[in-house]
């Protein structure tokens, strides 16, 4: 406080590390390199507006890529590169990376075997009210199981329950999915 009563407001930094979830848009993107390339560049970004000396992302990397099986299926891979690149970047670290990504949608018949079988099993886990059914009753049952606390993890209301659902049926295609890609052939 000053002799006039008058306060002086100023920030001061008391974290060695901050803490942040760093989004890497992946749309369109269909090289790895690319996709490394973006993830250093949100790296740069993120680094650049820490106010601590240290950073500690969270990527959440996602959007449409036909990268998307691979990513999924070489996310151990994907971590790894990650973390190079975040040290390169300097004093920035990995905490995990969050994938949310998904082929793009727009699959030409008699293209690609993999994303025409995630475009169907999609459109499946959508209409198919039988498969609904099933994961629901899952769902109910795993919740009576569950201390009184934990039982909103899929939502609280019909709503979110079906948000869920149409969550977990993609991202359980995702997963599978990215089990039928093809490996890249290994340099000689």
């Amino acid at each position: 406080m000053r002799n006039d009563r008058s306060v002086e407001i100023e920030e001061r930094p008391t974290s060695v590390a901050q803490f942040e979830r760093v989004p890497v848009d992946l749309t369109g993107v269909a090289d790895w390199r690319a996709a490394l390339a973006r993830i250093e560049t949100a790296l740069e970004r993120a680094r650049a507006g820490a106010v601590s000396e240290h950073l500690v992302a969270r990527l959440v990397v996602g959007r449409a890529t036909p990268l998307a099986f691979r990513l999924r299926r070489d996310r151990d891979l994907l971590l790894e590169e990650a973390e190079r690149r975040a040290e390169a970047v300097g004093k920035s670290w990995i905490d995990r990376v969050e994938l949310a990504v998904a082929a793009p949608a727009d699959v030409a018949p008699g293209g690609d075997p993999p994303l025409e079988l995630g475009a169907l099993m999609r459109a499946t886990a959508r209409g198919d009210a039988a498969l609904r059914g099933e994961l629901r009753t899952l769902i109910e049952d795993m919740r009576g199981d569950l201390p009184h606390e934990a039982r909103g993890f899929a939502g609280d209301d019909e709503a979110e329950l079906d948000a869920f659902l149409d969550k977990l049926a993609a991202d359980g295609a995702e997963e599978a999915l990215a089990r039928f890609a093809p490996r890249p052939a290994k340099a000689p």
